[in-house]
């Protein structure tokens, strides 16, 4: 049977339960927030997150994860047979390119 490991970037909104269930591993998305880079993963309160936004000086923006983010996850999952990647939109964003040259990198 071929092993397959699923990898989504965090602007999936993938419930951490379906995640766990499944097998499907997470690359977060970096936060600018007030000059400071917090990554959007399970140690992001995102209730906190919300009310934040509707107080915040400024909008804070998101910036895609490093193709060493996505390098990292391909090498612990080296022994799959296939690796599927599910980004967000080339088009709206830049993680599928950091997706893309980490697998030119692997």
């Amino acid at each position: 049977m071929q092993k397959i490991k699923i990898l989504v970037d965090s602007g999936s909104d993938m419930p951490r339960e379906y995640c766990e269930m499944y097998g499907i591993s997470v690359v977060p998305l970096n936060l600018q927030i007030e000059g400071r880079t917090v990554l959007d993963d399970d140690n992001l309160d995102t209730a906190k997150y919300c009310e934040y936004l509707k107080v915040a000086p400024e909008v804070p923006k998101s910036a895609q994860p490093s193709p060493q983010a996505f390098l990292d996850q391909y090498r612990a999952n080296a022994d799959c047979e296939h690796i599927i990647v599910i980004t967000m939109s080339s088009k709206a964003s830049g993680t599928h390119q950091s997706a893309v040259m980490a697998r030119d990198l692997f």
